[in-house]
């Protein structure tokens, strides 16, 4: 079974880093990667097909990551949600906690090793990222 990961950032070359770094190493995991720039484009990508995870950047113009993963959790709440920030803990982290209840949040600039682990993990653990794995 392939695991499916959407990556939303507004910043078009993160989403590329993150796609490539995801689509090198996620070979055993069969991964499927997606991007999208936007709160707007990404719920629309939602709509249209089924998302293991979604991988989303807090700050992005109109909407916020918060924003898109109470979305997702509502609207697809076994999708797994995962946030990146460059802020430290604060308020909009207690606020994403209780509203979005992402999986993890991974702090920028993010270490590549620890990014790859902490999604393969989480999708290890919920078996989405394994051949036969359960849907």
């Amino acid at each position: 079974m392939v695991a499916r990961i959407l990556i939303v950032d507004d910043e078009r070359h993160i989403c590329s880093l993150i796609a490539r770094l995801l689509t090198l190493r996620g070979k055993p995991l069969n991964l499927e990667v997606v991007t999208a720039g936007s709160y707007a484009e990404a719920v629309t990508l939602l709509e249209a097909s089924r998302f293991d995870l979604v991988l989303t950047d807090y700050r992005m113009p109109g909407h916020s990551g918060i924003d898109l993963l109470t979305l997702v959790r509502s609207r697809w709440p076994s999708t797994l949600r995962v946030l990146m920030t460059g802020f430290q803990e604060g308020e909009d982290e207690a606020r994403a906690l209780t509203e979005a209840a992402p999986a993890a949040i991974i702090r920028k600039p993010w270490d590549n090793d620890t990014l790859w682990l902490t999604l393969a993990l989480l999708l290890q653990r919920t078996d989405r990222g394994r051949t036969g794995g359960a849907p």
